[in-house]
C-alpha cells in the first residue's frame, strides 16, 4: 500500500487556501484488498499505536454503484490540517507505518487517495460502527451558494434521518462536493433517501442550485477505530 506524498502535500496546499474555521479533515484512501481480515488486523495495530494522529479511522467496505475498482475505503479524520500534515510527515521515519505498509502490501494495493473538509454537517458527527454510508458526489457551480442552499433545504425539510448528513468539499478528487448520509442499518438509509427525493424541499432545493451529480456509491462500516 503506497501513497503518494507529493501529490498529497500539493492538495494541502489547495485546500489550505479554503475558509477552513472549525473544519474536520479527512484523508480518504481507496483500496483493492483480496484478504479483508488481515486487513482490518494490520490497519487497527497501526492506528491503535497512536502514530497516525487521527480522531478516527474507519475501514468501509464498497457495496454497489460506482465504477471504482476498490474494494475498500479508509477514511482518516482529523481535528485540524495542522494534524493531517503532522501525520503524513511523520511517516517517514516511524516504524509502525512502514510495519503497516510492509505485512498490507501481500493482500492490498492503494487505488488513489484525496482529501476532504467538512463544510455542513447535521446528526450524529459520525457513522457508527456496522452501519451503512452513500456517498453522493457532484460538481457545484459555486461553494457558497451550493452551501447557502443546503443550509436552507435541511431548515426547511422534516427528513427525521437517524445517522448523520454531512457536506464534504473534496480536493483531488473529480468532483467538488460530496453530501455523506450515514444510517445505523441499510433499510433506515433506504427510507431517509426516499423520504429526502421525495420531499418538496429537497426538489426545491434542486431547482436553485447548478448541481452536477458525479456519482453514488454505498459503503457499510466494516471497522471504526476512536482515539
Amino acid at each position: 500500500m503506497k501513497i503518494s506524498l507529493s501529490k498529497v502535500f500539493i492538495v494541502l496546499i489547495l485546500l489550505s487556501t479554503s475558509r477552513m474555521a472549525s473544519a474536520q479533515f479527512e484523508l480518504i484512501t481507496d483500496v483493492i484488498v483480496s484478504d479483508q481480515s488481515s486487513m482490518i488486523s494490520v490497519l487497527g495495530e497501526y492506528v491503535m499505536s497512536g502514530e497516525s494522529k487521527a480522531k478516527s479511522t474507519t475501514l468501509l467496505r464498497r457495496l454497489h454503484d460506482g465504477d471504482n475498482p476498490s474494494t475498500h475505503t479508509i477514511v482518516s479524520v482529523f481535528e485540524s490540517l495542522e494534524d493531517m500534515e503532522a501525520s503524513i510527515e511523520s511517516r517517514a521515519k516511524s516504524k509502525q507505518w512502514f510495519k503497516f505498509v510492509k505485512a498490507a502490501h501481500d493482500f492490498s494495493k492503494t487505488n488513489g487517495s484525496y482529501l476532504s473538509i467538512q463544510r455542513l454537517a447535521w446528526g450524529d458527527s459520525l457513522w457508527q460502527q456496522d452501519g451503512y454510508v452513500v456517498s453522493m458526489t457532484l460538481n457545484a457551480g459555486n461553494d457558497k451558494d451550493y452551501l447557502a442552499a443546503m443550509d436552507d433545504w435541511k431548515a426547511a425539510n422534516n427528513v427525521k434521518n437517524k445517522g448523520m448528513i454531512r457536506i464534504q468539499k473534496l480536493r483531488g478528487n473529480a468532483a467538488t462536493h460530496a453530501v455523506i448520509i450515514a444510517a445505523p442499518s441499510y433499510v433506515d438509509l433506504i427510507n431517509t433517501l426516499e423520504n429526502i427525493e421525495a420531499s418538496e424541499a429537497f426538489a426545491k432545493m434542486k431547482a436553485v442550485t447548478n448541481t452536477t451529480l458525479v456519482g453514488t456509491e454505498f459503503f457499510s462500516v466494516l471497522k471504526l477505530w476512536k482515539l
